[in-house]
């Protein structure tokens, strides 16, 4: 017995140092890794989630050194599993790793996952067709007029939780500009949505067609200057030639380069072949791309005689 405790001090310590070299040795020979993984919640399917919650989670590794280096993160699976509730509420699941490929052959291995479990409100599946309407800035320049738009197509669906869904009447486009539009076009444009939780079955792309033409005005010249032509050499107009007026339709850019200078009522006097006093409807004439909508006088008399010799 006294042999047994002999030394006792310096045997505890030399226990004390086996042990801590097998804790440092184990720790030297192991290594931790580190991958973010998408989390994958899996719901009945009729249910859906009905709030946001973290999409990625903080897998840990740790094992042997030369084993750890060799897997990848696509050979694991984060996965949150509430498949088991039908009914809407908010439950409790841990998050679970599922390995696969090379990670299934490493042993010893420590996962870890942060977080580890999880609560999620889960609500009942809805679907439903909802309006467009496209949301539009600026306007076309002076001149240009929109004169129709349209969205294709007008309805699309969406699905969400149902406390969300059955609120939504109708979506907007993302912002669609007709500053300086002087044609029509057409264009692909988003749905704007900033609810993560509302999903577009058929896509949240969506086409806008706008047709512009440029504005038509009504505007009034005068005075427009009367003509007499054709007549015949020996004869001549003794009496003044009024001024007339003359009111045009036209686009808006055009009517603004035109005066009062550009336009003429024309009197054909080809007809006239002796002196007299004639009452002849003049013509109205004006440049390419003006309708003339109407025009005074509507007669003018004439006295003609015989050119002096």
């Amino acid at each position: 017995m006294k042999l047994l405790f002999q030394n006792w001090t310096s045997k505890v310590i030399s226990l004390a140092i086996a042990i801590l070299l097998i804790i440092i040795s184990r720790s030297v020979s192991t290594e931790v890794r580190f991958f973010d993984l998408s989390l994958n919640v899996l719901l009945h399917e009729t249910m859906i989630p009905g709030e946001t919650y973290p999409k990625v989670v903080r897998l840990g590794l740790k094992g042997d050194p030369e084993l750890i280096k060799s897997v990848k993160a696509w050979e694991f699976k984060a996965v949150l599993d509430l498949t088991q509730y039908n009914i809407e509420g908010r439950f409790y699941a841990p998050v679970e790793i599922q390995r696969s490929g090379t990670a299934l052959k490493i042993d010893p291995l420590e996962i870890s996952v942060n977080p580890k479990d999880m609560y999620l409100t889960i609500e009942y599946k809805m679907k439903k067709l909802v309006e467009v309407k496209p949301r539009t800035k600026g306007f076309p320049p002076l001149g240009y007029k929109l004169v129709s738009s349209q969205v294709v197509p007008e309805q699309i669906p969406i699905e969400g939780p149902r406390s969300r869904v059955s609120l939504i009447s109708s979506v907007p486009t993302e912002d669609i500009d007709l500053s300086n539009k002087r044609i029509s076009f057409s264009q692909k444009v988003k749905i704007a949505h900033d609810d993560s939780l509302i999903q577009f079955p058929a896509g949240d792309i969506v086409e806008y067609r706008v047709a512009i033409e440029e504005t038509m005005v009504l505007n009034s010249f005068s005075p427009v200057d009367i003509l007499v032509i054709d007549l015949v050499e020996n004869l001549t107009v003794v009496s003044p030639l009024p001024s007339g007026s003359v009111q045009v339709q036209g686009k808006v850019n055009l009517l603004d380069t035109i005066t009062a200078s550009d336009l003429q009522l024309i009197i054909d006097a080809s007809a006239i072949k002796h002196p007299g006093i004639y009452e002849i409807t003049p013509h109205p004439q004006g440049p390419p791309g003006v309708i003339i909508l109407q025009f005074t006088p509507k007669k003018v008399k004439l006295k003609v005689e015989a050119r002096a010799r």
